[in-house]
């Protein structure tokens, strides 16, 4: 999973819990709130009654009550509204019909003996379960009566439900906006940290593939910035001593090619005869120390053809060249090696192969050391096949140089080119063989400084198929 998806999912599961754990929250309060209002409207419209009806009592005004009484019948979930006296016989109801009536119910009972104010809930023939609130109406030290408002359940219950689905869809929409917002903000705010990332990581991936020349532009005023700013100075870091390298070696290698000739020279001088005559141990070890002088100047030219080419500093002689004749040449260069090694060397070349744009030097080189490699890693009675194609691009003849030698491991076919990189023979099937590691990369190098490219085909224990295009003429 991207770093960028990571982050953004996290950043929705946060937003997502914050916003249901506050709707939640919220919806809580808001019906917390709802019933302690709706309390506090009962408690007040009980105070109320009670005032009205100590009022009525003192100016001796029936009508104060009865008309106060009319409007609490008005309100919503109010089922009755009474003043009895103290031994529970009704003064005034709002139901007219209940006027002198007693009551001595459980209930009322509870509401006559009260000295405060008391709430109570039970089943009542006027609405279903009903709250009953009373109030004691005193005079100084004497109870005058009892107040009491009747209240539905039903009715209250729907008022809070309908109050709550109000505050849900309340709630709900300021959710979406706010979770909507806050994906919104995460997919931005995953988009601007993913951009530097991802820069990060193509200028490290190029900086990896050797690119030091690569600068990571990210221009953040923070952790990101910093990092990409270090990278910046550790590929400049690099590429000075890269640059170091280059020179150290190609200074050696250049310094080392006249000692070495003189050295090849005067053994060779020697080998002739021309300083005296020699024993068969002389002209052994003096032998010894040509092939080796021979392998160090090889290993020298290819360090350089390698700076070179590393360098862009690799002169190219193109002309229209056919590749049949050139094929035909490598393989008569090659047939006594194949024959002393018992290798079969094939090649197939149509007539109408087309005219490529090369280099005939370096093809030559590219050859040489394609087929080196496949008769080191093909054991006798092996086969060793050159073929050429005209690529099915139109723009490009296809050559490979094919073995049915021991092949190269699937974790090794994307190192295969680089430098300093050689498959390790195994099985007994071919000697051990010594190189360079420079082969491969020279010869990647040539082929893409014509403008093709090469890549290799392998199985273990079943040969491998080494292929490369060159641009026609």
């Amino acid at each position: 999973m991207r770093l960028r998806t990571k982050f953004s999912f996290f950043a929705i599961l946060i937003v997502t819990a914050a916003v249901l754990g506050m709707s939640v929250i919220l919806f809580i309060f808001e019906k917390r709130h709802l019933l302690q209002t709706m309390r506090e409207s009962q408690v007040n419209a009980i105070k109320g009654l009670a005032e009205v009806c100590k009022e009525a009592i003192i100016s001796e005004d029936d009508l104060l009550v009865i008309n106060y009484i009319k409007v609490v019948k008005r309100t919503t979930g109010v089922i009755y509204a009474m003043f009895v006296d103290d031994v529970g016989k009704v003064v005034v109801h709002t139901d007219t019909n209940l006027l002198g009536y007693l009551y001595q119910d459980p209930v009322s009972m509870k509401a006559l003996n009260s000295d405060d104010l008391l709430i109570q809930s039970y089943a009542g023939r006027e609405g279903g379960e009903l709250v009953d609130v009373s109030l004691p109406v005193l005079l100084g030290q004497d109870r005058l009566g009892t107040a009491r408002i009747g209240f539905s359940r039903v009715v209250l219950n729907k008022i809070v439900e309908e109050t709550l689905s109000m505050t849900r869809r309340r709630i709900f929409a300021v959710a979406g906006v706010a979770f909507s917002l806050g994906i919104f903000g995460a997919f931005i705010l995953a988009q601007l940290m993913g951009r530097p990332i991802k820069i990060l990581t193509e200028g490290a991936k190029a900086i990896g593939q050797g690119n030091l020349e690569q600068e990571i532009s990210v221009k953040t005023r923070d952790e990101l910035g910093d990092l990409a700013g270090e990278f910046n100075r550790m590929a400049k870091k690099l590429k000075e001593l890269d640059q170091m390298k280059d020179d150290f070696v190609s200074s050696v290698s250049h310094e080392l090619r006249s000692p070495l000739t003189s050295i090849k020279g005067y053994v060779d001088f020697i080998l002739r005869g021309k300083a005296g005559s020699l024993n068969e141990k002389l002209v052994e070890y003096l032998t010894i120390v040509k092939n080796n002088t021979s392998r160090l100047g090889m290993f020298i030219n290819d360090i350089l053809d390698l700076a070179k080419i590393e360098a862009k500093r690799f002169d190219l002689g193109k002309e229209a060249l056919e590749i049949r004749p050139l094929v035909e040449e490598m393989v008569t260069f090659f047939k006594p090696q194949a024959e002393e090694s018992k290798i079969q060397l094939e090649a197939t070349v149509p007539t109408s192969i087309s005219l490529v744009s090369a280099d005939p030097d370096k093809l030559r080189q590219v050859f040489t050391n394609l087929l080196s490699n496949a008769f080191k890693f093909t054991p006798e009675r092996g086969k060793v096949i050159i073929e050429a194609k005209n690529s099915d691009s139109g723009d490009f003849v296809e050559i490979s140089v094919k073995d049915t030698g021991i092949g190269i491991a699937k974790e090794d076919l994307q190192r295969i080119f680089d430098k300093f990189q050689q498959v390790k023979p195994s099985g007994g099937k071919v000697k051990k063989v010594k190189g360079t590691g420079l082969g491969l990369a020279i010869v990647k190098g040539i082929i893409e400084a014509h403008g093709g490219r090469i890549w290799v085909e392998s199985e273990v224990d079943k040969g491998s198929n080494f292929i490369f295009t060159l641009p026609k003429a």
